[in-house]
């Protein structure tokens, strides 16, 4: 987890889903959209919406910060993949009930993060209720069994245009097959619920877009997510899914990971397949997951590696 130490240290319960990663005199940060402010530790934002009832900012005492990182942990909002995959395991939960309520809080979130481009709700319902039948038969359930995730919008998703964050793009005709990610992290038993914005063709570094405007950072909307996989950095540290895919050629799972205070993977080149990707820099490209966890940053990348005879320069290595 990447932080900066400030020299008038808050309590981190002010953003309290964060206070069992990081010590209490820890601070996020990152750069505020527009003209940064240099030294600034004030992260309100103007909003009518819902506000922390705790915490006034002390330059701005009429504001309050805004709570889109809820306090509660209704819905799993915050649970880890392995806490998910545990809860349906255990029958705490159901995949459905557990989708539902991904997709109830991305149409009450995403309008202020504005990380999804585009939901598959009913693919991954249909793929939900299939792996409650098979629990119900007892049926043994595949490692990230009901983990919804989603997936930066230059990997190929079946019945959807890949965009790749341009316009350009928009007129192309849908994807015909899942990009090969998609297809190893189905067949692990997660669920896709959609696509996610991102620097146009990956060559940004703040999260911003000129066609689907920019991904906000859920830490303070006024602030950059990071890029080019800001969508994918807003959607998880915003609580909307444990898990999402990113590229990064110079730096674009690692910086919003950083900003968004994730734990992000780029892994080594070749270990993880390209297949069915929109490509930036062929010979630097690589692709990867973020996470909440460096346990779900794991269990997706085991899920994922491994030889694939459709991207030329994967490793044809044991896993």
């Amino acid at each position: 987890m990447h932080c900066l130490r400030t020299n008038r240290p808050e309590k981190l319960t002010e953003l309290r889903h964060w206070s069992k990663l990081a010590p209490r005199n820890w601070r996020y940060r990152s750069i505020r959209l527009g003209r940064p402010r240099s030294g600034s530790i004030c992260n309100c934002y103007s909003d009518t919406r819902r506000w922390s009832t705790n915490f006034r900012c002390p330059t701005r005492p009429n504001l309050r910060r805004c709570s889109v990182l809820e306090t509660a942990s209704e819905d799993f909002a915050w649970s880890t993949a392995a806490d998910l995959v545990a809860a349906i395991g255990a029958g705490r939960s159901s995949a459905s009930s557990i989708v539902e309520a991904t997709f109830a809080r991305i149409r009450s979130r995403d309008p202020l993060l504005n990380s999804f481009t585009a939901i598959t709700e009913q693919r991954a319902l249909a793929r939900a209720q299939a792996l409650d039948a098979a629990r119900a038969n007892d049926e043994p359930l595949p490692p990230l069994a009901g983990v919804p995730f989603a997936v930066k919008n230059l990997f190929d998703i079946a019945a959807l245009t890949t965009l790749a964050g341009s316009k350009i793009n928009r007129d192309r005709p849908p994807a015909r097959k899942d990009a090969t990610l998609i297809e190893r992290l189905e067949a692990a038993g997660a669920i896709l619920v959609g696509a996610l914005n991102m620097g146009e063709y990956a060559f940004d570094f703040t999260g911003e877009n000129a066609h689907d405007g920019p991904s906000r950072n859920p830490h303070d909307l006024d602030r950059m997510t990071g890029g080019s996989s800001g969508g994918s950095a807003a959607a998880v540290a915003g609580g909307l899914v444990p898990l999402a895919l990113g590229s990064d050629t110079n730096g674009s799972i690692r910086v919003p990971a950083s900003l968004c205070g994730l734990f992000g993977l780029k892994p080594t080149y070749g270990r993880l397949s390209c297949a069915g990707t929109f490509p930036f820099v062929t010979s630097l490209d690589h692709v990867g997951p973020l996470a909440r966890s460096a346990r779900d940053l794991a269990l997706a990348y085991d899920a994922m590696q491994g030889y694939d005879p459709r991207d030329p320069v994967c490793a044809a290595r044991p896993r």
